[in-house]
C-alpha cells in the first residue's frame, strides 16, 4: 500500500527533479543549481527541526508513477473513496467543462479542444483534489493532459500536485471493477466490454483483479482496436 512521504523524503524528491529539469533547460533557467541546492539544503535542515512547519508540495510527473503505483493501491483508493461517499463523509460537484474549439462534438471528445474541472472532498482522508483536464488535439505530446492538485484540509498545505493521464484511466477502470466486486456473482469467469480502446483495456485489467475471467465479449465501433 502506498504510504505519504515524510517532509524529507518530498523535499528531496522535488528539488531533485528542478535540478534534472533545469539541467535539461526545461524551466528554472534563471535559478542556478548552486542556488537549489542551497535552498534544498536549507528546507532539509528547517524540516528536521520542525522549527518552521516547512511543507513542499511533492511534484508527480507521469514517468514517477510508473512502477510505483499498483493496480491495488488504486482500487483500494477509490473503494475508500466510495466508503466514505456511502457513509455521507464526501462531497463533490459536477464537472465543469469549458469548450474552446468544435464545440458541437459530444463530451470528452478526443477531437474536442476543452479545458474542464472536477472537485471532490474525502472527510475521512482529510484530502480536497483539484482535477483539470487539458485536451489540445494540436498539441504534439501529449494532447491530453490530467493535473491533480491535493490540499491537505487540516492546514491548506498543497501535498502534492500530480500530471498523469494514466491515473485518470486507473481510477475509471477502478470504478467499475468495485461495482463488479460487490453486484457480480462471486464465480463470474464471462465479460462484455463495450468499447475495445485505452479506457476499455483498462477496465479489463482491473476486472482481473476482482474476478476469474477467462472469457471476454468485447464491442466496438472500430474492429481495428481489437
Amino acid at each position: 500500500m502506498w504510504s505519504m512521504p515524510s517532509v524529507r523524503d518530498r523535499i528531496t524528491f522535488s528539488f531533485n527533479a528542478m535540478i534534472e529539469n533545469n539541467r535539461r533547460g526545461e524551466y528554472l533557467e534563471l535559478v542556478s543549481k548552486s542556488c537549489l541546492r542551497v535552498w534544498k539544503k536549507a528546507c532539509l535542515e528547517n524540516a528536521e527541526e520542525n522549527s518552521l512547519g516547512i511543507r513542499v508540495t511533492l511534484l508527480v510527473r507521469e514517468k514517477d508513477l510508473a512502477g510505483n503505483l499498483t493496480m491495488k493501491d488504486v482500487l483500494d483508493a477509490v473503494e475508500d473513496g466510495f466508503r466514505q461517499h456511502g457513509l455521507g463523509l464526501a462531497q463533490t460537484v459536477p464537472r465543469r467543462e469549458v469548450r474552446i474549439r468544435d464545440k458541437e462534438l459530444p463530451h470528452a471528445d478526443a477531437r474536442m479542444t476543452y479545458v474542464s474541472q472536477g472537485l471532490a472532498f474525502l472527510e475521512q482522508s482529510h484530502v480536497v483534489e483539484i482535477q483539470h483536464g487539458l485536451n489540445f488535439p494540436g498539441r504534439r505530446t501529449p494532447p491530453r493532459r490530467t493535473i491533480n492538485y491535493l490540499i491537505d484540509t487540516n492546514n491548506g498545505d498543497v501535498i502534492a500536485i500530480v500530471n498523469s493521464a494514466t491515473l485518470l484511466r486507473m481510477r475509471t477502470g477502478a470504478a467499475g471493477a468495485v461495482g463488479v466486486k460487490y453486484l457480480a456473482r462471486k464465480n463470474s469467469t464471462v465479460a462484455g466490454i463495450v468499447g475495445a480502446g485505452v479506457q476499455g483495456r483498462v477496465a479489463l485489467r482491473f476486472l482481473l483483479q476482482v474476478r476469474p475471467i477467462k472469457t471476454v465479449y468485447a464491442y466496438t465501433l472500430f474492429p481495428s482496436e481489437t
